[in-house]
């Protein structure tokens, strides 16, 4: 199998409730042009719209947004890569209940991806996650 892997983008988004909007319509764009569709691009939206809302609301400003694209052992992935400003507080995954309108994103991320995970440097965060193309 042959995959033409497309260099990253990486775009910034404003630290504001409306980032992940953002976030998702300029991912959707990247993976259509890459040919990405289904349930990776419903996967990969769903990710790049959680992890940029919990930057926003858990992180100082400064929000960077990188997709692109690998080849795993697997085949495909998008690799999505959320950075902030540092914390605000420390977010974790918080033991909310079923009806809880908050609290839930960071499971949802690590219930639909492959891999996901979080770097610390120079007082920023960079959570990642790696979602399949199959």
């Amino acid at each position: 199998m042959t995959v033409d892997i497309p260099g990253p983008r990486d775009f910034e988004v404003p630290h504001h409730p409306e980032a992940s909007a953002l976030a998702r319509t300029r991912t959707r764009a990247a993976l259509e042009q890459w040919g990405v569709s289904g349930e990776a691009m419903h996967h990969a939206v769903l990710v790049v719209s959680e992890l940029v809302a919990n930057a926003v609301c858990h992180a100082k400003p400064q929000v960077t947004v990188r997709v692109g694209r690998e080849l795993s052992e697997a085949g495909p992935v998008v690799r999505i890569t959320v950075v902030d400003g540092g914390p605000l507080e420390c977010p974790g995954i918080f033991p909310g209940g079923d009806l809880d309108e908050r609290g839930r994103g960071l499971r949802i991320v690590e219930a639909i991806c492959d891999e996901t995970g979080v770097r610390r440097a120079d007082g920023r965060h960079a959570r990642w996650a790696v979602v399949p193309e199959i």
